[in-house]
């Protein structure tokens, strides 16, 4: 039985004109292969192309909270566009907006990405003949734990996870200013979870939140990244924001590759009727002589 895969696209370097990702397969919560890194077109000569989640860089999502009449799922994903308008920069048009679980405060997570970056990443991973069933931001690679925060270090960015939907990634000068906008959005946490963080690090997180937070600390190898949290969480990202909603759902995105076609298709199936019928004609002129 094939595992599943959890594949990371990584923000593209100066320049980068290839797409380069890390991938780590999974079986019944144990490591099968893995972490390996290259691009998506080697991840795909060595895993099951349809068994892959995928997760792409945070800094490229913009995740918020956002408030939502009653109604159906369907219902919500519609009106989702028009209730962020006024928090985005720029035309809703050419935004992709996604919808996550309603959270403990009312509120919806969302997610938004650019139509165009998801356009890219969707189409570097089909010329790989990468199918994926879903698609998160990377931030959700920490794992989710209950009543606390995860923060990983472990890279030259934070990612800090705040919530099931919820998180950011920043530098290290960044992180007073956003842990003091998830705190006043959120409440404070319990605990926080740290990984990769040296001693200074976690000094300097303990004197960033309240008195009665617990840091707790998690030992990794020295050649850790991001993507090997996954094993932290096997079950997967606990998170309802799948970028991959709507038309750009696996389903949609099929029906949205094959329309071009949809007109050939349309032209054969005639041919095909005319000539059937034209063989029924000659089949009974020929049994009336």
């Amino acid at each position: 039985m094939a595992g599943q895969t959890h594949l990371r696209l990584l923000p593209a370097g100066p320049g980068e004109d290839r797409p380069r990702c890390g991938w780590i397969t999974l079986q019944d919560g144990r490591v099968l292969t893995g972490p390996r890194h290259g691009d998506p077109g080697s991840a795909a000569a060595s895993i099951d192309t349809e068994q892959v989640i995928v997760y792409v860089p945070t800094l490229e999502v913009f995740l918020t909270r956002v408030k939502l009449p009653a109604g159906r799922r369907s219902q919500l994903q519609h009106a989702l566009p028009y209730a962020l308008e006024e928090s985005l920069t720029e035309d809703v048009d050419e935004l992709h907006c996604a919808l996550g679980a309603q959270q403990e405060d009312g509120r919806y997570g969302a997610a938004v990405v650019r139509r165009r970056t998801l356009d890219s990443w969707l189409d570097s991973l089909a010329q790989a003949g990468i199918a994926p069933r879903a698609m998160y931001p990377d931030v959700m690679l920490l794992p989710l734990v209950a009543n606390g925060w995860t923060i990983s270090c472990l890279e030259n960015r934070l990612h800090v996870r705040t919530g099931p939907d919820d998180g950011f990634v920043c530098e290290a000068t960044m992180l007073p200013r956003l842990l003091e906008k998830a705190l006043a959005r959120q409440g404070a946490p319990r605990q926080v979870h740290t990984w990769g963080c040296d001693t200074t690090e976690q000094e300097i997180l303990q004197g960033l939140l309240p008195e009665d937070c617990d840091l707790v600390p998690h030992p990794v190898a020295a050649d850790a990244t991001l993507l090997s949290l996954v094993a932290e969480a096997p079950h997967g990202p606990g998170s309802s924001l799948n970028l991959l909603q709507g038309e750009y759902a696996p389903r949609s995105r099929i029906r949205q590759q094959l329309r071009p076609w949809y007109p050939t298709a349309a032209l054969a199936a005639g041919l095909l009727l005319v000539s059937l019928l034209g063989n029924v004609v000659e089949y009974v002129s020929l049994n009336r002589h």
